[in-house]
């Protein structure tokens, strides 16, 4: 309809755009196909001709896996949503703190929810990265989290990540941001957990809270390594003892 000019009522729009929303609780990769549906609930019939192409190719991501569950198969991005009792039996929460700094890197700590000593991340970026993480600190906020979704062999995990950047935490939790440069990476985030079956929930903390990945996402380029890690014991007695709070 759309397409043929006949654009649909505000009522219409609301009623999918909350419906795929829906959906995308048991598929985090769908936060990110909302955007347009929402974008269009606000323009309507104003919506420009690339924002129409753009909420086009949201919607035949949504058909194609609509279409996929309709003849009762599934792609593998689902995720079973457990009870409370089998997440804590089955020990399935992992919790990542990180952090990023513009001109040297990221770091992280990641463990268990009853780690006591959780393992440690620090790495410097690389010359291709460099000047946009140096820019845009959502971007390299994001990218922390990215680089340890891609190294991680979980599966079947509740990912509680925590971050002192406002503006990652919501992109994460909502899918959407408005940076152009971010949307693709936070799309592979999102795809990635989906894959991997894990379920992320963002929460931001202060930045005064966050002294150890701060420390961290220095590390590697203050003493001249590609990518310490091992765990938060191993570092000097200082930090270590500056993890306590911070974790």
């Amino acid at each position: 309809r759309i397409a043929a000019g006949d654009h649909l009522t505000h009522g219409e729009i609301r009623h999918i755009a909350g419906k795929l929303s829906h959906y995308s609780q048991v598929c985090q990769s769908g936060r990110i196909h909302l955007r347009w549906w929402w974008i269009y609930l606000h323009y309507g019939s104003d919506l420009s001709a690339s924002g129409l192409g753009n909420l086009f190719q949201d919607s035949a991501w949504w058909l194609n896996l609509l279409n996929i569950w309709k003849d009762a198969e599934f792609p593998g991005l689902e995720y079973p949503i457990f009870s409370s009792s089998v997440v804590m039996e089955q020990n399935m929460i992992v919790i990542l703190q990180s952090d990023a700094s513009g001109p040297h890197g990221f770091g992280y700590i990641s463990g268990s929810i009853d780690e006591l000593d959780p393992l440690f991340y620090s790495a410097r970026w690389s010359p291709s990265e460099e000047e946009i993480c140096n820019t845009s600190s959502h971007y390299a906020e994001l990218r922390a989290l990215q680089h340890y979704l891609s190294a991680t062999t979980d599966s079947q995990k509740i990912l509680i990540w925590v971050s002192d950047s406002q503006s990652a935490v919501y992109s994460v939790n909502n899918g959407s941001c408005h940076e152009k440069v971010s949307l693709g990476l936070l799309s592979s985030v999102l795809s990635t957990c989906d894959h991997n079956h894990i379920y992320i929930i963002a929460l931001w903390i202060p930045r005064e809270k966050n002294l150890l990945p701060d420390y961290l996402s220095h590390l590697a380029f203050n003493i001249n390594s590609e990518d310490p890690a091992g765990r938060v014991s191993s570092l000097p007695s200082r930090t270590a003892g500056g993890s306590e709070s911070s974790a």
